[in-house]
Formats: structure tokens, C-alpha cells, sequence
């Protein structure tokens, strides 16, 4: 997961940095899965979104290429 990732709280434009992550690579490392049945649990931590907050990006670089943007809506 790169240092550069944060989320950004859409109604505000708001971007909260990534603070930590524990069972996931940091930048540069690749995770090798074994077979196409393997799966990674991990946690991503960011400061507090603010209470109301129903939609956010994640973004893991800002201005790359690829799939680096994920919109999420809470419910």
C-alpha cells in the first residue's frame, strides 16, 4: 500500500492521509497470491471521517494511472 494513499470525504474535498495498515505490504512490495482461491485480509487506517459522511474516495496515488481510485458509499 503506497505512503501516499488517503481517502477524500466527497462533500467536504476533505483528504485524510493513511496512518497505518497492519497485513498488507508498504510501497514497492508485492503480495503473491498462491492460487486464484487465496485471499488477503488487511486494515487500512486513516484520522476519523466526520460522522454524517456517506460517500468517500480512497485513492492510493494521487494523479497515476490504473485503478487507484475507489468510491464507497456507506450506508
Amino acid at each position: 500500500m503506497s505512503e501516499e494513499t488517503f481517502i477524500q470525504v466527497i462533500s467536504l474535498g476533505e483528504k485524510l492521509k493513511l496512518t497505518g495498515n497492519e497485513n498488507i505490504p508498504n510501497d514497492g512490495i508485492k503480495h503473491e497470491f498462491k492460487s486464484t482461491k487465496d485471499c488477503l485480509y488487511f486494515s487500512l487506517f486513516f484520522p476519523p471521517i466526520p460522522l454524517k459522511t456517506c460517500k468517500f474516495n480512497l485513492i492510493e496515488k494521487e494523479n497515476s494511472t490504473g485503478n487507484d481510485l475507489i468510491s464507497m458509499t456507506l450506508n
